[in-house]
């Protein structure tokens, strides 16, 4: 018999154990009661009779599960603050997100009276402060705070995060949990954790994505003939307003039930899920402006004139190299995945317009010197022609040709070939020149309209649609 409490369990007896065992652990004096004492009641197992229900007489009946002190489901409200929401990787698609756990049930083992409190090991407030009010920590609206040394001494709810890679509690500079006790039993539990969940991600769309990230928690043991889970009636899902994602955009949040069967049964499950919008304007920064500039820059060569061999080849050259730069460190850094995403199409169909660039340049100047191999080739044949007719005995060494003109002779031929170079095409092969004029006039409207049709088409479709 301790605290006005007889051997059964009584009003403010649960309460004052804790009062005397936390006094006694931190060697306040003045408690009245030796060692020997204070481990036996520290120890005291109450509430059940252990004759009457013999499986938990060597437990504590406070750990014992409440479903079976009522004989009906014990409900549990849940309620989830969001203090940070610090990262989204997508190459192992999870997220980190640091929470605080509310979860609040009633145990009528753990009701006491707070009238009865007084006098029962429960420090008084100095005369100076006494109010005719009870203190804020026993009144019936807050409840009694309990130290969290003594939370291993009452039954728990046994939550889990379903999509959990890795977790952990706090405890800088004290174990961050609270455990509030009301009158009528009604239980308040709060702790800080730090999570790293899982999130499945399908990236089609990247990085014009938004996913849909979730929390999902689960009881391990208890079905839902046993434990009931249920959100809070008001703010089940809190986020800390001053927390910013930088690649993310929190646009909206909803919470459901999601009760799952099992081989062993029917349990209880909540969730919540949290709708995530990429950040756009980096990767526009990035790569879509950049990779626009570079095939827009590789049509100037559709301007250079065919003879600049050089300078056409440089800027082609330069800009394939640039385009394959600039994908290969994008796809580094996206995850690998076996489909095409939006940024891929981008890349590759850019990358295709300054390869096709480099290619209609080397049409062009394979029209070029075709027509010259062509008429440098006439030009030897008439040589040779020459050659044969003067050797015939022509006493002036001019022979008249098949046409009826004077045949060229080995001197003019030789002059011909010597004196015909790359620019002197023009008087040789106008022909050839007007296509090849053609075709990079051609190129100049098809290249850009062409790009325009894909650019219209491409964010149409992942932005519109």
């Amino acid at each position: 018999n301790f605290c006005g409490c007889s051997e059964r369990l009584c009003s403010a007896q649960f309460v004052c154990i804790l009062q005397v065992c936390v006094r006694y652990c931190s060697g306040v004096s003045g408690v009245g009661l030796t060692a020997p004492s204070i481990k036996c009641l520290c120890s005291r197992r109450v509430g059940l009779d252990s004759a009457r229900t013999p499986v938990f007489s060597m437990m504590n009946n406070f750990i014992a599960p409440p479903h079976l002190i009522t004989g009906r489901p014990t409900v549990v409200e849940i309620g989830i603050y969001v203090n940070t929401f610090d990262s989204v990787n997508v190459e192992s698609m999870d997220y980190s997100i640091q929470i605080f756990l509310r979860l609040s049930w009633i145990d009528r083992r753990l009701s006491y009276n707070v009238t009865d409190m007084r006098g029962h090991g429960v420090p008084q407030p100095l005369p100076q402060f006494q109010t005719a009010q009870p203190p804020t920590a026993l009144n019936d609206t807050t409840g009694l705070t309990i130290d969290p040394r003594l939370i291993d001494e009452i039954w728990l709810p046994d939550i889990i995060f379903m999509n959990e890679k890795q977790a952990k509690y706090h405890d800088i500079t004290i174990p961050n949990k609270l455990l509030r006790i009301k009158p009528n039993g009604e239980v308040y539990y709060s702790s800080r954790i730090s999570l790293r969940l899982g999130c499945h991600m399908g990236l089609y769309r990247f990085p014009l994505d938004t996913q849909t990230c979730e929390i999902i928690m689960e009881s391990y043991r208890f079905t839902r003939q046993e434990l009931r889970l249920r959100w809070r009636p008001e703010k089940p899902f809190e986020i800390n307003k001053n927390f910013h994602l930088p690649q993310f955009v929190l646009t909206n949040w909803s919470t459901t039930s999601c009760d799952t069967e099992y081989i062993s049964g029917e349990y209880p499950c909540l969730r919540v899920q949290f709708v995530l919008r990429r950040v756009f304007a980096v990767y526009l920064i990035q790569y879509y402006v950049p990779s626009t500039l570079i095939v827009i820059l590789s049509w100037v060569s559709f301007w250079i004139s065919i003879e600049a061999v050089p300078a056409r080849i440089s800027l082609g050259v330069m800009t394939v190299l640039s385009m394959t730069t600039q994908s290969m460190g994008l796809w580094m850094t996206l995850p690998k995945a076996s489909y095409i995403k939006a940024i891929d199409i981008w890349m590759g169909v850019t990358v295709m317009y300054v390869f096709g660039a480099m290619v209609e340049f080397a049409m062009v100047n394979t029209m070029a010197r075709n027509e010259i191999r062509r008429v440098t080739t006439r030009v030897r044949r008439a040589a040779a022609a020459a050659k044969t007719n003067n050797g015939s005995g022509n006493p002036d060494g001019d022979e008249v040709g098949a046409d009826g003109g004077t045949a060229f002779t080995p001197m003019m031929a030789k002059k011909l070939v010597n004196e015909y170079t790359y620019g002197d095409w023009k008087a040789w092969a106008p022909n050839s020149r007007q296509l090849a004029r053609k075709v990079d006039k051609g190129s100049r409207i098809l290249f850009p309209l062409s790009f325009a049709v894909f650019f219209v088409c491409y964010w149409g479709h992942f932005i519109l649609f």
